[in-house]
């Protein structure tokens, strides 16, 4: 008796058809992996950076000797203080928060991974005068979105919003 070595053409046609299927789970599991790491990358340098910013703007406005813009019950895109007698102006660049001091230093407290929308209300000021108290409560707005450079995977945005009140 003659035995045959090798496959049939059903055994082939088989073989590769699981194959494929295998492999096509394989590809999909490595796509939905990769998408859910972008949008997770996307949405932790959004949060990061809009804590940052909002933290460092509340924490020089509680300390700040005079707030000079925006000016009273006004709205702008740049924030004017003064911290120990030196002028510091938060400015909306459309790209990111810059922090100026005068002297010139200038820093960049957002990464250039984001993009901070540029609204004519991103900080509020209103004055508050009740008897004896004077009070000024600035609001700040930010909406901050991850560049996402047209990846529909990366797209996230939110916004922040704090009120603080100085007396």
């Amino acid at each position: 008796m003659i035995k045959k070595k090798g496959f049939t053409l059903i055994e082939l046609i088989i073989y590769v058809g699981i194959l494929g299927v295998v492999s096509l789970i394989i590809v999909n599991f490595f796509g939905v992996f990769g998408r859910t790491r972008a949008q997770n990358e996307a949405r932790t340098e959004v949060e990061d950076n809009l804590r940052l910013a909002i933290e460092k703007i509340s924490r020089d406005v509680r300390i700040a000797s005079a707030i000079s813009l925006p000016a009273a019950g006004g709205q702008s895109s740049t924030l004017g203080i003064t911290i120990g007698g030196v002028s510091t102006t938060y400015q909306i660049s459309g790209q990111g928060i810059l922090q100026r001091v005068s002297g010139g230093t200038v820093l960049d407290i957002t990464s250039n991974k984001v993009v901070v929308a540029n609204n004519s209300d991103n900080f509020v000021r209103t004055d508050n005068s009740g008897g004896n108290i004077r009070s000024i409560t600035l609001q700040v707005n930010l909406l901050i979105s991850y560049a996402s450079q047209g990846r529909p995977d990366f797209i996230y945005s939110n916004t922040g919003k704090t009120a603080i009140t100085i007396r």
